[in-house]
C-alpha cells in the first residue's frame, strides 16, 4: 500500500513539476516576442494560468500603427470592389 501511494505521489509531483516548466521554458515571451501563446490544454489550475498568461500577453501587444490600419483598408477595400464586381456581373448574367 505504501509502495502504490509513494509511486502515486511521485508521478503527481513529476507532473505538477512538469506543467510549471511548460509554462516558465517559454523564454520568447520574456525577451518581447508577445505573439507567442503558451498552448496547455487542461482546464485544471495551470491551464487557468496559461490562459491568463496569455490574455496578458494579447492585451500587451502594441496596436496597429497607421501604416498597418491604412494597408488592412486597403485590402478590404479590394475585397469590397472585387464582390461588387462579382455582383453586378451575376445580376447582367442572371437577370438580364
Amino acid at each position: 500500500l505504501f509502495i502504490a501511494l509513494d509511486f502515486s505521489l511521485i508521478l503527481l509531483i513529476t507532473l505538477v513539476i512538469f506543467c510549471i516548466f511548460v509554462l516558465l521554458s517559454n523564454t520568447r515571451i520574456a525577451e518581447g516576442n508577445l505573439e507567442q501563446t503558451i498552448r496547455y490544454k487542461s482546464r485544471d489550475e495551470l491551464g487557468i494560468l496559461a490562459d491568463n498568461f496569455n490574455q496578458v500577453t494579447i492585451r500587451l501587444r502594441p496596436p496597429l500603427t497607421s501604416r498597418e490600419m491604412l494597408l488592412a483598408f486597403c485590402v478590404l477595400w479590394a475585397i469590397f470592389c472585387t464582390l461588387s464586381e462579382a455582383f453586378l456581373l451575376s445580376r447582367q448574367i442572371f437577370w438580364p
